[in-house]
């Protein structure tokens, strides 16, 4: 018996010693060799040598892209040959195979030729070369040799010509990222291959793809999708059955001119998980179906020019996760309706350029976590809503070119969080507001009240819009002199006072030299700079001192310096400028943003050529 015991507790002791054996080996090799394949070590040294490492320039849009871009193939090197620790590469634990490979945002630059090494390693998974700059060469067809990849982005990454077949053979890719590939082109033959071939795919991203053909109906069988975003250039019918696919949560196909949407009269329950819908730019028939209400998981919805008619179905109540809604610039009617007080996580509402009448609209007073609201562009009248205390978030609010009445509330005067509010093309009327509470728009950049039939005397208070860059009061019934307070607006770029009752000379400090004429146009009694009616006999009053004093004393060579710098700085604005609108395009910022830059941009440039023409004209009066 004893024996017996004793065999036992000695099995057990020997079973217990091999798996403490086992599991030292095993964190051994996991830890303290290298796990790297030298065959794959190679490979990636042989596929570094072939590519060059880019020096872009500082305002590069690659760098916006990539803030914390650096060249990750520098740590590639012979002398550390155990390529699982080099940056970007991921190896199999136990194998030492290199399954994955992301070099995005890595300024490699050149062209990956069909038979580059980097075919060469076979178990690779997952390949990341998004934000590189391959010169415009095209996808290499080796990568149809990677048939272990499961994710495969190239986004962003300087590619053209068409997709190479060999990447429908790829059976195994869950995520397929050609995004903004502009000059990429994807025919029929590829799109109906790719969609038959890859039925695991969960996410397919092809925006800004020229896709130039119709969907392939087998796309609405692949119920694995998750995420769909289909390039500009489809043509045909949407097939309506892709609304139905049980996985889809984003479904993107803003920019399809050519294609025709209908949405399906049918319940929509099956497409319980899709938070995403973008169809915005695309021909869709009809008009918002009541069955819209049971897409209940809904966070975004943008139908932004899709040519829909008809009323805003009370469905909508049912969105309630629903937090950005874009229905802008459609041919909508009727009233805006009361459903909207349901949407209480609604953030972005854009209602602009329909056909919506009545007054505006109580149910949006109450919406707490607004922060972007647009109504422009419609046929909404009567006054507006004497409180809208709730609206503390609201940092934009566009009601522009409707046919509102009565005055100016004071509460839109006081949100904390504004920044931009454009009131004009209205009927409104009375004295501007009073301005006790205007201390809390310490972040207001734009206020355009112009063509009202405002009264009264412009606020010397609005010295407290410390941020102030934009200024419109044009086109009212304002009396009285221009307050010389408001030369502490030393951020003010677009000023326009004109076409008003304005009296008395124009203030000289700060901003308020640099303003052309015409921004006092229309105010017969305003006299002084940079008007030609000057102001009785005091000289100080036609035109700033020191400005004539510079362009009088200031020899030719430093003219020709100072304008050297201005061409200089313009240069750089505009390079500036030009990529913060791809990144805009790019990223789809809102479009107050958009209407914003724009209109600086357009003033400032105006305002430079004027100010040249009125100096020159200066010194022709003078000589």
């Amino acid at each position: 018996m004893r024996k017996r015991e004793m065999g036992r507790i000695l099995a057990l002791i020997s079973l217990f010693l091999l798996y403490v054996a086992l599991a030292v080996q095993v964190f051994s090799f996991s830890f303290g060799h290298s796990l790297c394949s030298s065959h794959d070590s190679i490979a990636l040294l042989q596929f570094k040598q072939s590519l060059a490492v880019a020096d872009y320039p500082l305002l590069n849009y690659y760098d916006f892209f990539c803030p914390y871009s650096y060249p990750k193939t520098t740590s590639w090197n012979r002398s550390s040959m155990d390529c699982c620790r080099w940056d970007g590469v991921t190896c199999d634990r136990f194998t030492g195979h290199v399954i994955g490979l992301d070099l995005s945002c890595s300024k490699l630059e050149g062209t990956i030729h069909p038979n580059s090494s980097l075919f060469q390693l076979r178990h690779l998974q997952t390949l990341d070369l998004s934000l590189n700059n391959f010169s415009l060469s095209h996808i290499p067809r080796g990568i149809g040799q990677l048939v272990s990849l499961m994710h495969l982005n190239l986004s962003y990454s300087m590619f053209e010509g068409g997709i190479p077949l060999e990447i429908s053979h790829l059976s195994n890719l869950v995520s397929l990222d050609l995004s903004y590939l502009f000059h990429l082109q994807f025919s029929q033959e590829g799109f109906n291959m790719l969609s038959r071939n890859l039925t695991k795919l969960e996410v397919l991203s092809l925006s800004l793809v020229n896709i130039s053909s119709k969907i392939p109906m087998n796309v609405s069988s692949s119920s694995s999708l998750r995420y769909l975003d289909l390039g500009y250039g489809l043509h045909g019918e949407f097939p309506k059955s892709i609304f139905l696919l049980p996985n889809l949560e984003t479904l993107r196909l803003s920019g399809n001119y050519d294609l025709t949407v209908s949405f399906p009269k049918f319940n929509w329950s099956s497409s319980y998980m899709l938070t995403e819908l973008d169809l915005s730019h695309n021909n869709i028939s009809g008009g918002l179906p009541g069955t819209l209400g049971s897409l209940k998981a809904l966070k975004l919805m943008n139908l932004h020019w899709c040519n829909l008619v008809g009323p805003i179905p009370e469905s909508i109540r049912n969105l309630s996760q629903i937090t950005q809604l874009d229905l802008s610039y459609n041919h909508l009617e009727s009233k805006i309706p009361d459903a909207f007080s349901n949407l209480q996580k609604l953030t972005f509402l854009a209602l602009d350029g329909n056909a919506f009448t009545g007054l505006f609209p109580s149910s949006l007073v109450n919406l707490t976590k607004l922060e972007d609201l647009g109504l422009s562009d419609n046929s909404l009248s009567g006054p507006l809503p004497l409180t809208a205390n709730r609206l503390q978030n609201l940092y934009r609010l566009v009601l522009s070119n409707n046919s509102l009445n009565g005055s100016i509330p004071s509460w839109m005067l006081s949100l904390p969080s504004l920044i931009e509010l454009r009131l004009e093309s209205n009927h409104l009327s009375g004295p501007l507001p009073e301005f006790k509470s205007i201390g809390n728009l310490n972040s207001l950049l734009l206020l355009n009240l112009s063509h009202n039939n405002l009264t009264g005397h412009i606020p010397v208070e609005m010295k407290k819009m410390s941020t102030l860059e934009v200024l419109d009061l044009s086109f009212n019934q304002l009396t009285g002199k221009i307050p010389e307070e408001l030369t502490s607006l030393t951020f003010l770029a677009v000023l326009n006072l004109s076409h008003n009752h304005l009296v008395g000379p124009i203030p000289h400090s700060n901003q308020f030299n640099t303003f052309p004429d015409d921004s006092y146009f229309g105010n017969s009694d305003l006299c002084g700079f940079p008007l030609s009616n000057e102001c009785g006999h005091h000289k100080s009053a036609s035109v700033p001192e020191l400005l004539v004093e510079q362009e009088e004393d200031e020899p030719s060579f430093l003219t020709e310096m100072t304008w050297k710098s201005v061409l200089i700085g313009y240069g750089c604005g505009l390079i500036f400028g030009f990529t913060v609108l791809y990144l805009i395009y790019c990223f789809e910022r809102p479009r107050w943003f958009v209407d914003f830059f724009a209109t600086i941009t357009n003033e400032l440039t105006y305002r430079t050529k004027r100010r040249g023409q009125r100096r020159r004209n200066f010194h022709r009066r003078r000589h």
